[in-house]
């Protein structure tokens, strides 16, 4: 990995995200990056599974998973291990991938890609199925994402999140569930308004159930409104540690090597490399604030081959050496704590 050229001075390097603004006035990014979205759910299919039960899907998503009843446990394509969801979660699956659902690890697993078709209109809980145990009912709905900015916008999303039934925003989301879904099937006058509103306000709560690390809402707007741009966005928010070229990125985005890098310019208002080490950056910077690993893990994080040209470049970017900062991280929440006097 390369130690690339900063070439900003230390006094005109752009301060970290967190302190950029107050807790009384954050900047809105979640809205700012939600509002041009257009998803709308195609179909819902409700399932009655009764214990043992297991289903596995080769390609599910982008759609929903909401837990109507019960229990179960989630299982996504590339995951480590199981997510458990429960009454009146919502999981998010953001992009195309292989699910696994099922009541525990050790049921065995039938094929479920016949539940997902969309063919017909099915009565609620029209698939009944397992050994005639404890019963879950879920609820699987299949998402159309519509135009460019919403393929672009869920490509920089994680492949799930969700938000918890129990958690703080559990009423909303176990009443707008059933608005949701109440609406879909009956085409009374509305109902399409209700249900978009609805499936809009789900997916509010499941991505700031966990913050999400997003661009910058002034230029993320605009860059997902440029045919691919997005997609070179994604790379390199999930993959800060790569050594991305110009020429690889504008292959994400589809676009020429020189053309891409222009498009950039205009939207972000830095060329792509510069825009790489900011991300990188701001993510050492985090880590070195949030976390306790030592400055050689953080270099790897970052991109950076060596502790030295990790330091080097952080230090003319942020104005202090990585250890500097960090101390005075610390110092600063020691004097906001009282109880540490």
């Amino acid at each position: 990995m390369i130690d690339m050229p900063t070439g900003i001075a230390p006094e005109a390097a752009p301060p970290a995200p967190y302190e950029v603004s107050t807790p009384s006035n954050p900047p809105d990014v979640l809205s700012a990056f939600l509002k041009p979205c257009r998803v709308e759910c195609r179909y819902a299919r409700w399932w009655r599974l009764t214990a043992p039960w297991g289903l596995e899907f080769t390609k599910a998503g982008p759609g929903f998973v909401a837990v109507l009843d019960g229990a179960c446990l989630l299982r996504l394509e590339g995951s480590a291990g199981e997510t458990a969801l429960r009454a009146n979660d919502f999981a998010l699956l953001t992009r195309p991938a292989g699910l696994v659902l099922c009541d525990r690890p050790s049921s065995r697993l039938s094929t479920g890609d016949h539940l997902l078709e969309g063919t017909g209109v099915l009565p609620r809980e029209a698939v009944h199925l397992g050994g005639g145990g404890v019963a879950t009912r879920v609820v699987w709905g299949n998402l159309n994402v519509a135009d460019e900015y919403t393929r672009q916008a869920f490509a920089l999303l994680p492949g799930l999140v969700m938000a918890a039934g129990d958690g703080p925003d559990g009423g909303g989301l176990a009443t707008l569930t059933r608005v949701l879904l109440d609406e879909l099937p009956n085409r009374q006058p509305g109902g399409e308004v209700l249900a978009d509103r609805a499936l809009h306000a789900l997916l509010v709560y499941a991505l700031r159930a966990k913050p999400l690390r997003l661009p910058n809402a002034e230029s993320l707007v605009p860059a997902l409104n440029v045919p691919g741009m997005g997609m070179a966005l994604a790379a390199i928010h999930s993959r800060p540690e790569h050594e991305w070229s110009v020429r690889e990125l504008a292959r994400l985005a589809g676009l020429s090597r020189s053309k891409f890098a222009v498009r950039f310019v205009e939207v972000f208002g830095t060329p792509p490399f510069d825009y790489l080490r900011d991300v990188r950056m701001r993510l050492a910077c985090r880590l070195l604030h949030e976390t306790d690993l030592g400055i050689k893990e953080i270099s790897s994080r970052a991109g950076y081959a060596t502790e030295a040209s990790f330091s080097r470049a952080f230090s003319q970017w942020c104005g202090c050496a990585p250890g500097a900062y960090r101390r005075r991280k610390e110092k600063s929440l020691h004097d906001r704590d009282p109880a540490s006097r």
